[in-house]
């Protein structure tokens, strides 16, 4: 397998052209480029780029709305939902993230929950920005049915993850427990049958409901194996009732697949808890007690803690960058090869010609991320990663006959010119 290396900067650039390509736009293209990036970084590689075709493919199915405004809303005291309006979940979380810390520290414990939403995809990331913010936090995500409820023989629950995270100190990783309710997450059986690769068999089951070595007997028909047996399968329905339930609209039976561009958006659900761990009434500092279980757990002879990993892998990820296997990259490249917008082939006064000019001013600055680390510079890319002219493209233009008249007019106007202008 030939691989090549990346830096964390390039992989952000992959992600976001990809993406944006698909047809993400603002704060949907930054969010989701955030946690594709960060599971790459954390080493949770097949929610990474692994699962990037698939938000491409979703986006060009409309499954996802790259475009989607997340609506916030208080239901009661303690609880903010957020209507993901179909787009990425990681944008809606983001839209209420500030007001959510901001009710549990009012309140000591508050409720976030995210309907009409899509694939979660590491549910750690959510909780470790809460667990960033000095709370204590759990997330629940529900997914398309892929595993049989206790008893059952058909697939009615999904893989659906849980994820905790709590602060131990300053500048220290936080604790992170973030699993699936099956054995495995579905994209690894996926990847053991891309591969040729068995199975054991507690990974899944054949359309029978029979334990398996063969990836492809789940991947085609088949079902996940739960965590645990029955215990799995339990735990699924509850973070079912959690996440579907309060956030939804679906339950996992009732969702499209998370997997493929097939039937319609999912509008599956996720549910977030964040505690106040300073709200204590024994007056007891909870950060001291805390580095001190974790301190005992060292001396019981645990190497690290969760979530520890997670972070040694981020720094190195920073240094050292990321190997990210050639057909992969290749493939996320067709995305973005065969599915550039054709104004950005059309130069600069195609540009003019297609309504583009009131976001001239944006050429020369650099595009920021909700963190503030730059994803782009403009003046160096494309005139196709200018936000919301797509929008403008959609509705100024009468159809494909108008576009090929300003692509013809531009030719022609270039050829003439001794200095080709270049964007």
């Amino acid at each position: 397998m030939s691989v090549q290396v990346l830096t964390l900067t390039e992989v952000e650039q992959l992600t976001y052209d990809a993406l944006y390509a698909c047809g993400a736009r603002g704060a949907q293209l930054e969010a989701a480029t955030a946690s594709v990036v960060s599971a790459e970084a954390e080493g949770i590689r097949i929610v990474g780029l692994g699962f990037l075709s698939i938000y491409c493919d979703q986006l060009l199915a409309n499954k996802i709305d790259g475009t989607a405004k997340p609506e916030i809303s208080q239901p009661t005291g303690a609880r903010l939902h957020a209507n993901a309006n179909n787009g990425f979940c990681h944008t809606a979380f983001l839209a209420a993230f500030d007001d959510w810390i901001a009710l549990s520290k009012q309140q000591g414990i508050a409720l976030l929950t995210v309907s009409h939403s899509n694939s979660g995809g590491v549910v750690g990331w959510f909780v470790e920005k809460a667990a960033a913010a000095g709370m204590i936090s759990l997330g629940f995500s529900n997914s398309s049915p892929m595993m049989a409820p206790v008893g059952g023989t058909k697939p009615f629950h999904g893989t659906n993850p849980l994820a905790f995270a709590c602060p131990t100190g300053a500048n220290q990783a936080p604790l992170v427990i973030d699993m699936a309710t099956s054995q495995v997450a579905y994209v690894a059986v996926k990847e053991r049958a891309d591969a040729g690769l068995p199975i054991p068999e507690s990974w899944g089951r054949d359309a029978n409901g029979q334990p398996t070595t063969d990836p492809w007997d789940v991947v085609n028909g088949g079902q996940m194996g739960p965590l645990g047996g029955d215990k799995g399968a339990l735990l699924a329905l509850m973070v079912d009732i959690l996440a579907g339930g309060l956030g939804g609209p679906s339950f996992s039976y009732q969702a499209s697949s998370i997997v493929d561009d097939q039937g319609g958006p999912m509008g599956i659900g996720q549910t977030f808890i964040a505690i106040d761990p300073s709200h204590n009434p024994q007056q007891l500092n909870f950060l001291p007690r805390m580095q001190a279980m974790l301190e005992a757990m060292g001396e019981a002879g645990s190497s690290r803690y969760p979530g520890l990993r997670r972070a040694q892998l981020a720094e190195q990820a920073h240094v050292d960058g990321i190997e990210v296997d050639d057909a992969l990259l290749e493939e996320i490249k067709t995305y973005i090869k065969e599915h550039q917008l054709p104004r950005a082939k059309l130069g600069l006064l195609g540009y003019f010609l297609l309504g583009g000019t009131h976001n001239l001013w944006r050429l020369d600055k650099p595009m920021q991320s909700s963190s503030q680390t730059p994803v782009h510079n403009l003046s160096s890319r494309s005139l196709a990663h200018v936000d919301s002219v797509p929008q403008q493209f959609v509705h100024e233009l009468s159809g494909l006959v108008a576009l090929q008249i300003a692509a013809s007019y531009c030719a022609r106007t270039f050829d003439n010119e001794k200095n080709r202008i270049a964007v």
